[in-house]
């Protein structure tokens, strides 16, 4: 049914994001007259004094001294291991969910028979899996996606892509 996929989608997705938490910085977004980010501020979080080329986790640039966040909707893409962790996730999920509803006989050509789709459903599988796996750097690198921190993390991220595929 829809609402289990909905509800297996946003469990997976929920249960990626914890697994990143313990990896990731508070990120800044300054203003060049402003000491502490907004959001960071009541935590008072001080934003990086910043001079030339930043090199904070999750820092996209300078602005009047200060390291300015991937979060900034002006600065340029910078990947993050959330952001990388959420697409490998949610791009699963299409997958999974384009495998799943796709109505085959009487309307359609069985899957099984359909070798162009089902061949396109296992190699976006496989690359998922080799991305989390980190099995070719080549192709993280394509995708802009960062470094998992440790094995022990790509495995279980390569876990929930896999509950997502066989749920």
């Amino acid at each position: 049914t829809v609402a289990g996929q909905f509800a297996l989608h946003m469990y997976l997705l929920f249960s990626a994001i914890a697994l990143t938490r313990p990896y990731i910085q508070p990120a800044w977004v300054c203003s060049p007259d402003a000491e502490l980010s907004l959001a960071n501020k009541a935590e008072g979080v001080p934003a990086p004094s910043c001079l030339g080329a930043c090199s904070e986790v999750g820092c996209a640039g300078c602005l009047g001294g200060t390291c300015v966040s991937d979060r900034d909707p002006d600065a340029d893409f910078s990947p993050n291991l959330l952001n990388s962790v959420v697409f490998l996730v949610t791009t699963s999920a299409q997958v999974a969910t384009f495998a799943a509803n796709y109505k085959g006989q009487p309307y359609m050509t069985p899957l099984l028979q359909n070798k162009s789709l089902l061949g396109t459903l296992i190699v976006s599988t496989l690359c998922l899996w080799a991305a989390t796996l980190e099995l070719f750097p080549d192709l993280n690198e394509y995708l802009v996606l960062t470094k998992m921190p440790s094995a022990d993390f790509r495995l279980a991220l390569w876990k929930l892509l896999a509950l997502d595929l066989v749920g």
